[in-house]
């Protein structure tokens, strides 16, 4: 009989020795688990509170956006197209001396552009023979 129980005791032994340290790893990683588990947890709460303020602030805030959205581009482009016709104003007459003046300059250079094609010729021909006229009263006075 007591042959019996020590064969049993050893039986159960050696199962706790091969299990304890079994027993142990699995202890270890679910004290991981665990551990992370919290981690997620805390931060789920921390995403959950910010996002209950930040709808609760939609919530309350939201009509009032939609009211004053809408009416600041109202003021914008009523503002803008006031900018915008203002400096329209000022260019346009601007634009319209400036128009006329380039008109009178461009009238001009093309009176002058078409003289001197015209007489472009003549002055090549009077000028050739003033250089003649001047070589042949350069000659008279030294005498060549």
């Amino acid at each position: 009989m007591s042959f019996v129980i020590g064969h049993w005791s050893f039986v159960i032994g050696h199962w706790s020795f091969v299990i304890g340290p079994l027993s142990l790893v699995i202890g270890h990683w679910s004290l991981v688990l665990c551990h992370w588990s919290l981690v997620i947890g805390h931060w789920s709460l921390v995403i959950g509170h910010w996002s209950l303020v930040i709808g609760r602030w939609l919530l309350v805030n939201g009509h009032w956006l939609m009211v004053i959205s809408p009416l600041s581009f109202v003021i914008g482009r009523w503002h803008w197209s006031l900018v915008i016709g203002h400096w329209s104003l000022v260019i346009s007459p601007l634009s319209f001396v400036i128009g006329r003046w380039s008109l009178v300059i461009g009238h001009w250079s093309l009176v002058i552009g078409r003289w001197l094609l015209v007489n472009g010729h003549w002055l090549m021909v009077i000028g050739r023979w003033s250089l003649v006229i001047g070589r042949w009263h350069w000659s008279l006075v030294n005498g060549r």
